[in-house]
């Protein structure tokens, strides 16, 4: 489950290759309709010189690909770095379509081997703004971006836990959901984590409905330590997704701890970096 340096350097590679690949992809398919609309044009920039269009529509290419090179380099660079780092895009505005290839190529090479942090976030954020694009696609780029990561790391799960560890793990999270004592919208997606965890039975999931109407106390789950760490940190954002984290959701993750086998310190060490990204998450980028 846990990917090796050499793994998450390659993909992190493939990740940044793919992204100008598809960008120039892009470009190329906008240079034959300019040039097929205007075979023979010229731009005037108000000095009274012309220039042939295509050239200056090449220079633009150029800077595109630049910005593009230059902004995944810092994106590579953030994420090897293990301290914060400021670093700001300057500002180019570019076509919606390159813009998303560009964040979601930045929020995979962030998560490979690792969580997207507070930092991450400004960064993202600040790319955005420099190329035009507005805050709620942003949001929905990173949401779908992460529903995948988790989609995959629970696939991977079901080959590594049995049938028993699996059910724990979906007690825990149907609990999270629950925690508040209602199920907010931003929840609905973790439902089918619930469902993957259970191969999709659904016998067992009325089980466990059950078993979390009926029993007040957590089932204590035993998985190996960096599994254990991984459910603590996704069900701690699963309590927090909706914007709040009142006193019943504060004890619910102190009890989550406690069925991973994490003492209070390590409960605040793993807590603290997840709660302080989600609110940085939620400022930058609010749900419309």
């Amino acid at each position: 489950m846990v990917m090796s340096a050499s793994d998450i350097e390659k993909g992190r590679s493939n990740a940044i290759k793919a992204c100008k690949e598809n960008i120039s992809a892009l470009l190329d398919v906008g240079r034959e309709l300019f040039v097929s609309v205007f075979p023979v044009a010229k731009i005037s920039p108000g000095s009274g010189k012309k220039f042939d269009a295509h050239q200056v529509y090449d220079y633009k290419m150029r800077q595109i690909k630049s910005w593009v090179n230059n902004t995944m380099h810092e994106t590579l660079t953030l994420a090897q770095s293990p301290e914060p780092l400021e670093m700001m895009p300057t500002a180019l505005p570019l076509p919606r379509a390159v813009a998303e290839e560009v964040i979601e190529a930045m929020i995979r090479v962030f998560t490979l081997g690792r969580d997207l942090t507070d930092n991450d976030y400004y960064y993202i954020s600040d790319a955005a703004s420099a190329m035009g694009l507005d805050a709620s696609t942003v949001s929905k780029i990173i949401d779908q971006s992460q529903y995948k990561v988790r989609k995959a790391f629970f696939e991977e799960l079901l080959e590594e836990l049995d049938a028993e560890q699996c059910f724990g793990c979906a007690i825990l999270l149907m609990k999270a959901i629950q925690a508040d004592d209602a199920i907010h919208p931003a929840e609905f997606k973790y439902i089918e984590n619930i469902a993957q965890l259970l191969e999709n039975d659904q016998s067992e999931i009325e089980r466990v409905e059950r078993v979390c109407q009926d029993q007040e106390t957590l089932p204590r789950v035993f998985l190996p330590h960096d599994l254990s760490e991984y459910m603590f940190k996704y069900l701690t954002e699963v309590v927090m997704c909706d914007g709040e984290y009142d006193a019943r959701e504060t004890a619910f993750i102190k009890e989550v701890g406690k069925a991973f086998g994490f003492d209070l310190s390590q409960q605040d060490e793993i807590i603290q970096p997840v709660a302080g990204a989600l609110m940085v998450k939620a400022a930058l980028f609010p749900k419309v």
